[in-house]
């Protein structure tokens, strides 16, 4: 990468000189343009005076105007001469300095320029560009030199905050942990330094937050109550040792940072709700309940599928079935016409026949919408098209659950002609 950037500089380079350097050496210094203006005006000066020396040869004009004339005509023939002074021919001394001028602009300069750049700019950028093992590698050095300068100079709490989050982007945790320990000597206060210090330590113990990674949280709630890193982490370890009421109140009293945030506010309703029904505990009550209801329809609709059932046929319909018909089972999102989750394929053979939706069968990521409510489906194809046709025989549960068991569908009706 810095071949090719040095190679692209230097014809860069190449290309300016020649446009500053052929002028500077087509002409000797001191050789003037061309000016032939001063001798000609003198020829004419004297083609005058010839003139007027005849006319008073000839009597044509008196003593007194010739004098004056004459006058007039050496006066004008002193400022000519005096207008514009001889310009010496150049010598060796006054023919160089054009040619070390070139020099100096074809050598000189660039040295300058270049100088200025090692000096000024940041040659290293030119790598930046490199392959990622490279930057990873120029990473780790980066990293190891701050770590270096902090052993000199370790009073220094910015550096040791760049450096734990280092570690951490390095997936370094020991060392992340390490750094956080003596940013907390430096800040023993900080709340956000003990979230931070926790936070790793918990991750280094996958999940884990007895001992000092609770220590650690505890101290930073009593410094600071409405801390959110602090409260999301107190959740956390609540709900891992399966204390849900207190993972609902940590995440309760989270919820009114999130307002602005939807996204951030909807995760933590579902969380709430969740340990909600966790518990066994009615979600909280007032804005928070309202928030609890909204999150437990997001942990509805994000539930397992997994719906058991029966199918059957009407007896008003059984004349009508073929052995080799095909049977489609399926479930939608909130009603008949709803989008797909699940769908199954058997034979009207096998009527009645019990079934199971569940991951295997889903469609579309099996997600429903709304409430997370299901309905469930059957249809019997004679033509074995997953499209509903006209004479089709279909029926439909009323809403379920995505963990519904026992549910009864009915094969009682005809599918009709779609309105036109």
């Amino acid at each position: 990468m810095t071949l090719i950037f040095v190679a692209g500089a230097l014809l860069l380079l190449a290309v300016a000189l020649g446009f500053v350097l052929p002028p500077l050496l087509s002409r000797p210094a001191g050789t003037p343009a061309p000016d032939t203006a001063p001798d000609s005006n003198l020829a004419v000066l004297r083609g005058q005076l010839a003139d007027l020396d005849q006319e008073v040869a000839d009597g044509a004009l008196d003593a007194d105007r010739a004098a004056e004339a004459r006058l007039e005509l050496e006066r004008r023939a002193l400022a000519e001469t005096g207008a514009s002074p001889a310009v010496a021919p150049p010598t060796a001394a006054t023919a160089t300095p054009p040619r070390r001028a070139a020099l100096a602009v074809g050598l000189l300069l660039p040295a300058l320029a270049a100088g200025l750049y090692l000096w000024l700019g940041t040659p290293q950028g030119i790598e930046v560009a490199g392959a990622p093992g490279d930057q990873a590698h120029s990473m780790e050095q980066s990293v190891e030199r701050l770590a270096a300068r902090l052993k000199e100079r370790p009073a220094d709490p910015q550096a040791w905050y760049m450096l734990a989050r280092s570690y951490i982007a390095l997936d370094r945790l020991p060392q992340a942990a390490e750094a956080y320990r003596q940013l907390l000597k430096l800040l023993p206060d900080e709340p956000e330094i003990m979230a931070d210090l926790a936070d790793v330590l918990a991750a280094m113990r996958e999940g884990d937050f007895s001992g000092e990674p609770q220590q650690l949280v505890d101290r930073a709630l009593a410094l600071d109550p409405e801390h959110p890193k602090a409260l999301s982490l107190a959740a956390s370890s609540a709900y891992t040792r399966r204390d849900f009421r207190a993972a609902a109140t940590m995440w309760q009293k989270l919820l009114p940072q999130a307002e602005e945030d939807d996204e951030a506010a909807g995760r933590i309703r579902s969380l709430i709700a969740d340990a909600a029904r966790q518990g066994g505990f009615a979600p909280p009550t007032g804005t928070a309940a309202a928030a609890a209801g909204q999150g437990a329809a997001a942990s509805a609709a994000a539930a397992p599928l997994s719906v058991k059932g029966r199918v059957e046929v009407a007896e008003a319909l059984r004349a009508r079935l073929r052995p080799d018909d095909t049977l489609f089972i399926f479930a939608r999102s909130g009603g008949p016409q709803g989008g797909p989750v699940a769908a199954q394929r058997h034979k009207a053979g096998d009527l009645p026949l019990e079934f199971t939706l569940d991951p295997s069968s889903a469609m579309g990521g099996g997600t429903a919408a709304g409430d997370g409510s299901l309905v469930i489906g059957a249809r019997i194809s004679r033509s074995g098209d997953a499209t509903a046709r006209a004479g089709d025989l279909q029926g439909f549960s009323a809403p379920v659950a995505r963990q519904a068991k026992g549910v009864r569908i009915v094969i009682d009706t005809v599918a009709q002609a779609p309105a036109r």
